[in-house]
């Protein structure tokens, strides 16, 4: 196996356990550690696989923190990128949004704005232009996109970080009605989803916390 910087136990088979341990998300998990974090040991219990990646890890630390005992169960999903997008029709803004099922939160329709995971080579712009297309079917210069900073949508439980991206496009009437209601997604990765365009107003009411996050971030710093 090769050499990590924490002792790893597991009932998983080695081949396994040494994807886990050597792929991106963990070794970034793993460079953004404080100091003050001392890990005496890291227990890998399930890992799922996407393909030939590594999707999920779902760890259990003995960690203290500055002497004292912190919970260490992680769920690793690694980074992702969210993009907001603001479509103007005759001078009136609207968000366009993606409906799709999320079973965790036992939803069929879940409106949020289009989002996905980061890759292996880690190129934040270049996913978040990948992910407008392919589920928006918008290609855009991935140099126009306006970058909102990340967050941390469930820190207690889960490592992932979302980088926020914002972009403003005007269309007319006839490219507002074929995207209203499109079907898209990537259907290899388990992917059926809907656009819905909402008015602008209505968005803050959606229980999104990326979409939230994003609208927030985007009244206050980008919006021209």
């Amino acid at each position: 196996m090769s050499v990590f910087r924490f002792p790893v136990v597991s009932n998983l088979p080695t081949e396994l356990v040494e994807k886990a341990i050597t792929c991106k998300k963990m070794q970034d998990w793993v460079s953004c550690l404080s100091d003050n974090l001392v890990v005496e040991k890291i227990d890998i219990q399930t890992v799922d696989m996407f393909g030939q990646n590594v999707g999920f890890i779902k760890f259990n630390a003995t960690v203290k923190c500055k002497e004292l005992p912190v919970p260490g169960i992680v769920f690793m999903r690694g980074a992702s990128v969210a993009i907001l997008i603001i479509l103007s029709l005759h001078g009136e803004k609207f968000i366009l949004c993606t409906k799709q099922a999320r079973f965790p939160i036992g939803n069929c329709e879940f409106l949020e704005i289009p989002a996905g995971m980061m890759d292996e080579e880690g190129n934040f712009l270049g996913v978040a232009a990948k992910e407008l297309r392919e589920e928006t079917h918008i290609e855009i210069d991935k140099d126009k996109l306006i970058h909102l900073g990340g967050m941390y949508p469930s820190p207690g439980g889960c490592d992932e970080r979302i980088q926020l991206f914002a972009i403003e496009l005007i269309v007319d009437q006839a490219r507002f009605d074929q995207i209203q209601g499109a079907a898209t997604g990537n259907l290899e990765e388990g992917e059926s989803i809907i656009l819905e365009i909402i008015p602008y107003q209505y968005a803050s009411q959606l229980d999104d916390a990326k979409t939230l996050c994003a609208i927030l971030r985007y009244e206050r710093y980008a919006s021209i």
